[in-house]
């Protein structure tokens, strides 16, 4: 890093400076975590154990009857694999060095090169600065890993087949001249031109794979071919000039007239290059990123004007205003303009009234334009296939009497047309997947809008000492936010949910970017695809208002001193909305504002005992209650806060409010099961003492001093969970928390 100024003589002050910093850091690491390879070996390969032509190998038909007692006269014989056969066996391991490793190189260049001065013929108080800004980064990743298209065909498997890189498919077709043969390949021409260069047939079932915690390919040949390196490079650019002139434009009786103007041009750039391995996600189980190439422009002019109006009059202490606005012209993305007004009063000197109103915009940044395709594979949960506890084979696979699922889900299901009785159970009805891998897109877009907003902030604060020595400050804030078209990359998972487990009996847009598996019936089986890419909310709102104050007083009590202090914060949360129209117009309205994560009241206080070189602290920490939306048809409310199920006998829910049958089957007398997605208000408490010297200071403490547990709620909600136990904000997961600490200044 280097900089410097210097100031010429005379009455400008004319001062060229300057700033350069060079920066560059090499992080490496191994073993970073246990990746599983999960490849199937086809039925001939070699190494299978269930190959009835292998040597070693055994009839796996026979010892799937014998140990799972599919035996003739049983009844299952329909469910049992045909004994003389071979088949597809999984295996599951990890490989030291396999995606358990990473170097990462980064690199910044950055320059500044201005000038700034004053401006005397304009007046004393005006000044000026320009300045031109370079900067350029580069960063290089590489991650080693197993080579998906190489283990493929190692295995015997041709990895042109669509799915046959992700080695998804149980299905693929052996190559008939045995593992690595090219011309066995359905098109041998899609193949990497090096994938069968330096080919070894691989045994997946080597008893040196399953060492704990990694495992090691039998020959260091099978390592040589199936390793290789996914390498990115990245480099991004900004180039920015700027300046701006400042001073007073003229006196009111309050005070100065100050004034800013100015102007900047910048100009981003990103180029990001993955190698083939990267771009085409070639490595096992990670995605294929194709990176971001593009750049673009953005000049903006800007002014604002602070204004003392009065000061010193009756009821009028002070008045300012200010006003600021902002012309901002994107190349992708036209001319736009925003601005902001500030208004202070003070009517007298403890009270201060304030208002704020402004707007913003935000167009797209380089990622959210110019990101290329990107696509893998993630396991989704689906809420419409049958889940466990509900299969049984005996009646088809599905039993609606352990079917737990809510019945909004179920419908949610049906609406997009699919049986959630179905979903997930093959045509034999012998087994269930509520939980598989789906392939999973995203990308940059221009035809994404830019963001925009309203914020509008109004509120007080008093601040002064009474009779007594009693040191009182009051405060609240009115806040309501509107951002219109923000941009947003919903997860896989959020997509998936956001579909099929509202509540409200809207149809969310996010439905839209889902794909299925169909049969010949053309009934929607399970999720094939899902579109994550970048999307605008039509409007994102919260709205609230914020409280705080705070009490001090010494009291001297047998001759010693003590500090007392309160202090209190609270935040009502009054809307958490979201608001998203489809292409045929349908608006689809989300309000959260007292569901799980955004109670609508918080609060949080403090009471404080200082003696000497001691104080001590008692903390009360409150979180609302909150509720999962009703289901708003319901008419039997109930002290849940949400309505029961309202089912017919034979449909459960997961909690009976007595009258029930063991199995929570709603009993027929007016007593009906429910699910549990509320959670009651909670006070944590928290205590501790601290000493402090000039040298020293020592905490001790209890957290959670009560040992109050989070809420537990039923699964299936759509609410963020571990087990029952609601994942929100606020909530203490670890109990009881004894905590000490020790610092010495020297």
């Amino acid at each position: 890093m280097a900089f410097g100024e210097y100031t010429f003589p005379g009455e400008a002050n004319i001062t060229p400076f300057f700033e350069a910093n060079f920066s560059r850091a090499e992080i490496s690491s191994e073993n970073t975590g246990i990746s599983q390879l999960t490849p199937v070996a086809p039925a001939n390969n070699p190494f299978n154990p269930c190959n009835v032509n292998n040597p070693n190998g055994f009839d796996c038909g026979v010892l799937d009857n014998q140990f799972s007692g599919l035996v003739p006269g049983s009844g299952f014989e329909q469910f049992a694999n045909a004994p003389g056969q071979s088949r597809e066996v999984r295996s599951f391991f990890s490989i030291r060095g396999d995606r358990d490793n990473f170097e990462v190189t980064q690199e910044q260049y950055r320059g500044v090169l201005g000038v700034r001065g004053d401006l005397p013929f304009l007046g004393s108080s005006w000044t000026f600065e320009a300045a031109g800004v370079y900067s350029r980064s580069i960063g290089v990743s590489s991650r080693i890993g197993v080579r998906a298209d190489r283990l493929a065909l190692a295995l015997g498997v041709d990895p042109t087949v669509p799915g046959g890189v992700e080695l998804r498919a149980f299905g693929n077709t052996p190559l008939a001249g045995g593992p690595c043969d090219v011309a066995g390949l359905s098109n041998p021409d899609n193949a990497q031109p090096d994938l069968t260069q330096g080919c070894v047939p691989v045994n997946i079932f080597a008893g040196s794979n399953f060492n704990v915690p990694f495992g090691s390919f039998e020959n260091p040949e099978s390592a040589a071919y199936l390793l290789d390196s996914r390498d990115f490079r990245t480099v991004y650019e900004q180039t920015l000039i700027s300046g701006f002139v400042t001073g007073d434009l003229f006196e009111l009786p309050a005070g100065p007239v100050g004034v800013v103007v100015g102007a900047e041009w910048r100009e981003d750039s990103i180029d990001s290059q993955p190698d083939a391995v990267a771009g085409q996600g070639l490595l096992f189980g990670f995605f294929a990123d194709q990176g971001a190439k593009g750049s673009k422009w953005i000049r903006e002019l800007y002014g604002e004007v602070s204004m003392p109006l009065i000061a010193g009059e009756t009821l009028v202490e002070e008045l300012n205003l200010d006003i600021a606005g902002r012309l901002t012209d994107e190349e992708f993305y036209g001319t736009n303009g925003t601005y902001s007004i500030k208004a202070g009063w003070r009517p007298v000197t403890p009270l201060l009234l304030r208002f704020t109103y402004g707007t913003s915009f935000r167009a797209p940044n380089l990622r959210e334009n110019f990101l290329r395709g990107q696509t893998g594979f993630l396991n989704l949960g689906d809420p419409c296939a049958v889940p466990d506890i509900a299969f049984e084979a005996l009646n088809g696979g599905y039993n609606p009497a352990l079917d737990t699922r809510d019945p909004a889900i179920l419908d949610n299901c049906r609406r997009e047309g699919r049986d959630p009785t179905r979903v997930g159970i093959n045509p034999q009805g012998t087994n269930v997947d509520n939980s598989q891998s789906v392939e999973i897109r995203t990308g940059g877009s221009l035809d994404i809008q830019p963001e925009t907003s309203t914020s509008l902030t109004a509120g007080f604060s008093f601040e002064e000492t009474l009779g007594g020595g009693w040191d009182i400050a009051l405060g609240a804030t009115y806040f309501d936010i509107q951002l219109r078209s923000s941009i947003v990359e919903p997860s896989s998972q959020f997509v998936v949910n956001d579909c099929f487990l509202r509540q409200d009996g809207q149809r969310s847009p996010f439905c839209e970017r889902l794909s299925f598996d169909t049969d010949e019936a053309n009934t929607r089986l399970l999720i094939s695809d899902v579109n994550s890419g970048f999307i605008n909310l039509n409007q994102e709102a919260v709205r609230g208002i914020d409280f705080n104050a705070a009490i001090d007083k010494d009291v001297t009590i047998g001759g010693e001193v003590f500090e007392l202090g309160l202090n209190f914060r609270a935040n009502h949360l009054i809307e958490r909305s979201t608001l998203l129209i489809d292409d045929l117009g349908e608006a689809s309205f989300d309000d959260d504002a007292g569901e799980f994560g955004l109670p609508q009241w918080t609060g949080l206080g403090v009471a404080t005992v200082g003696w000497k070189d001691f104080r001590l602290t008692y903390q009360i920490r409150y979180v609302g209650d909150v509720a999962q939306d009703p289901l708003g048809v319901d008419p039997f409310s109930d002290a849940f806060g949400n309505g029961p199920d309202g089912n017919p006998a034979g449909v459960i829910g997961n909690t009976c409010l007595g009258g029930g049958s063991d199995n929570g089957v709603v009993a027929g007398d007016g007593v009906f099961c429910r699910d549990i997605g509320f959670a009651d208000e909670i006070f944590y408490h928290t205590a501790s003492l601290r000493y402090r010297t000039n040298d020293f200071t020592i905490i001790v403490g209890v957290d959670n001093l009560f040992d109050t547990a989070p809420p537990l709620i039923s699964g299936g909600q759509g609410i963020p969970q571990i087990a029952n136990t609601a994942l929100g904000v606020g909530y203490d997961y670890d109990g009881t928390e004894f905590f000490a600490s020790v610092s010495y200044n020297f």
